[in-house]
């Protein structure tokens, strides 16, 4: 230590030692009881003789500059120089009735100091979201109610993780709010606040929870379920993308899985749900007769879904009234036409052909 000792005071952890200096100002040196390591040397006025502590204030009695140094524990800074008599060498305090009291030795007499207490912060309250509330933002904006019935400055101080005694400091200031980013989708999180005026002990508000949202995404949904076409004939399909949980990106469409001869296309090929395409199918005259499904695909976002629809091929030579293609046309042709027909398999210019074809044969 290099400035000659005079009293000293415990204040928590710290111990608070006033030195004898004289020029130009003088100093209380603060030392961690924890590890005797010295942690603050705090100006003061000149030659300190006396010392206490009350509440979270140290009171220093400085004989050579008549006055009373007021140190705030919190921040160890001097708040408030109080003038008393001549030559102040000795201080007490009084926990009982919050009075200080200095002894004047060039005046022989004492000054007596009345402490106003002073008022905690309001406890947080009204938290916003309200508490357990869901379906939430990751990037959540957090409020509440505070204030000090003293009008000090309060500073917030915001934990917010995981654990039901939430630990991770999020926002620290003198604003009741709070914009906290990069949460995870579908999870609880708890939150409370922590609210200090600089003077009187913390005060910690509720734990609170909310829980986020489901992760956007999107959902294909095509009509028909299936169409039936003839060799070389298109058709066409109507897409519609859903969007869920607020998904917003441009979803890619593509088809797969297509059978020889067939082609897709799309219009628009980019939809950004809640959106609709179509898919237009066009066969050839190759194409083999058949039932295929085709797959659908959506692409965006950094998801991908998929549904499928059903495309049959029937032989061109239907349309000629020979529905079983095997070179005769008689009344039996009709009635596959009309069982066709029923079944949503063929239209009617299939029983027109069959028709017309027998009544060119009779």
């Amino acid at each position: 230590m290099a400035n000659p000792p005079a009293a000293v005071t415990i204040s928590g952890n710290r111990a608070y030692i006033a030195t004898t200096v004289n020029y130009p100002y003088g100093s209380v040196e603060v030392i961690d009881t924890n590890n005797y390591n010295m942690i603050s040397s705090i100006p003061v006025d000149r030659d300190s003789w006396g010392i206490a502590a009350l509440e979270n204030y140290i009171f220093v009695a400085n004989q050579a500059s008549g006055t009373i140094s007021i140190i705030n524990v919190t921040t160890n800074t001097v708040v408030s120089t109080l003038a008393v008599g001549n030559n102040p060498t000795g201080v007490a305090v009084d926990p009982l009735t919050n009075k200080v009291y200095v002894t004047n030795q060039g005046d022989k007499n004492i000054s007596i100091i009345g402490l106003v207490s002073n008022n905690p912060p309001n406890t947080p309250t009204n938290p916003s979201p309200v508490n357990d509330a869901t379906n939430k933002p990751t990037n959540p904006s957090l409020s509440w109610s505070g204030g000090d019935l003293d009008g000090d400055t309060v500073t917030y101080t915001v934990y917010l993780d995981t654990s039901s005694n939430p630990t991770t400091q999020k926002c620290s200031g003198t604003s009741a709010s709070c914009v906290v980013s990069g949460l995870s989708y579908s999870t609880q999180y708890y939150w409370k606040v922590v609210a200090s005026d600089g003077k009187a002990s913390p005060v910690s508000g509720t734990i609170w929870s909310f829980t986020t949202q489901a992760q956007p995404d999107f959902a294909i949904s095509i009509t028909p379920p299936s169409q039936s076409i003839v060799q070389g004939a298109l058709t066409s399909y109507s897409i519609s993308l859903i969007s869920e949980n607020g998904f917003n990106s441009a979803v890619s469409l593509s088809a797969s899985v297509l059978p020889s001869g067939v082609t897709a296309s799309f219009n628009p090929v980019s939809v950004t749900p809640t959106g609709s395409s179509t898919l237009t199918i066009q066969t050839s005259d190759s194409t083999p007769v058949g039932s295929y499904p085709l797959t659908i695909n959506g692409t965006g976002g950094g998801k991908i879904h998929e549904a499928t629809v059903t495309l049959s091929v029937t032989a061109v030579c239907g349309l000629t009234g020979d529905l079983n293609c095997d070179g005769i046309v008689d009344m039996a042709e009709i009635f596959i036409a009309i069982d066709k027909f029923a079944s949503g398999t063929v239209d009617m210019d299939y029983i027109f052909a069959a028709i017309d074809a027998f009544a060119a044969t009779a």
